[in-house]
This record gives C-alpha cells, sequence and structure tokens, in this order.
C-alpha cells in the first residue's frame, strides 16, 4: 500500500476547488497515465489507459473538495485521481507533500515522469524503498504465523 499526505503551508485563496479528488479508479479497476500538470495531456509514453475529462464533466464524477488552511493536510491512496486548479493568486503555492509506502512496493524507474533532482539515487528497477531518498520511518513487529 501507499499513501500520499499534502500538507498546505498557506491559506489556499482561488475561484477553482481546491484539493479536489475523483475516486473512481478503485471501482473501474484501471491504472490511468499521469497528467502533464495543469493539462489534459498524459506524459508521453507513460502506462496506463487515458484520463477522462474530469474538470468538462465534473458533474459525471463523484468528486470531493476541500477548503484547506495552513496546517491542514489531505491524505489519501496513491491511486486517487487528485489534483487542483492553478494558482489564481499573486503569491507562490506553498504546499509540500509526503509519500509513505508498505514494504511491498519496489522501486521503478518511470522515463516519462519529471526529474527530480534532489533523488539522487542508485536504485534500480524492482529495489526494495531502503535508502537515504526512502528511509524508512517505521517497521512493524513481524508477522506471526499460526503453529
Amino acid at each position: 500500500p501507499q499513501i500520499e499526505v499534502y500538507y498546505r503551508l498557506r491559506t489556499r485563496r482561488t475561484d477553482r476547488k481546491a484539493g479536489n479528488v475523483a475516486d473512481f479508479c478503485r471501482r473501474w479497476g484501471k491504472d490511468y497515465k499521469p497528467n502533464i500538470f495543469l493539462s489534459q495531456m498524459a506524459f508521453p509514453g507513460s502506462d496506463g489507459v487515458s484520463l477522462p475529462d474530469i474538470e468538462s464533466f465534473e458533474d459525471a464524477f463523484d468528486i470531493v473538495s476541500f477548503e484547506v488552511e495552513p496546517g491542514d493536510m489531505i491524505v489519501h491512496h496513491y491511486k486517487i485521481i487528485h489534483g487542483a486548479g492553478g494558482n489564481a493568486t499573486d503569491r507562490p503555492r506553498r504546499a509540500a507533500s509526503l509519500r509513505y509506502c508498505g514494504d511491498d512496493m519496489r522501486y521503478k524507474f518511470r522515463p516519462y515522469a519529471p526529474p527530480q533532482i534532489h533523488h539522487q539515487h542508485t536504485l534500480k528497477d524492482g529495489d526494495v524503498l531502503d535508502s537515504e531518498q526512502f528511509p524508512i520511518v517505521w517497521r512493524g513487529q513481524p508477522r506471526r504465523v499460526a503453529a
């Protein structure tokens, strides 16, 4: 399993919905291509099926919106389709995101993903996420097998 946490550092003032979440991945059983930010275009070479045009047909989807203030956190499963509108203010957007995953997750290089200069590592496809960039923050107790 994997979850994402978004932490607001500034009040979000916009005429658009903040923190939109459309929960249909689970019901439709599909993996969707990630879109380029603020675009309906998928990253070239990405895996999955193209996202439907959610913004043009919002009433057709189960969308949940949140008004977020500094200190608020939005936590969701990593496969939930999520997003927020563009920044309609004259101030830069200030937020942080964290991703937590279980010990069953493995590294997979995705050539279409935007480069993350702060992720300098030597992981290869299939490696366990246990490195300086992907630290283990908690280890659960070993599972006991019934005798």
